[in-house]
């Protein structure tokens, strides 16, 4: 991973984790709210680990705009 992106790949991973702490199911049943947040946790975790050895810098842009807009579309829910 590119060096400068590095302090952005490690804040979008720490926000993408807080979300998973702090998510709420639109049902509200606290069996959905569990469930989701797990699922949100592990596709980060999944995802991260999967990109890990990335060095094209423009790619590594690429996965940090999605991951922005996967986060800022649960923050909207």
């Amino acid at each position: 991973m590119a060096a400068q992106t590095r302090p952005h790949v490690l804040k979008l991973y720490k926000q993408i984790l807080q979300l998973g702490k702090t998510w709420s199911a639109a049902s509200g049943k606290s069996a959905d709210t569990n469930a989701e947040r797990h699922y949100i946790k592990a596709e980060a975790r999944s995802l991260f680990r999967k990109n890990k050895d990335l060095e094209d810098v423009k790619v590594i842009s690429d996965c940090i705009r999605e991951g922005q807009a996967r986060l800022e579309l649960g923050e909207k829910i």
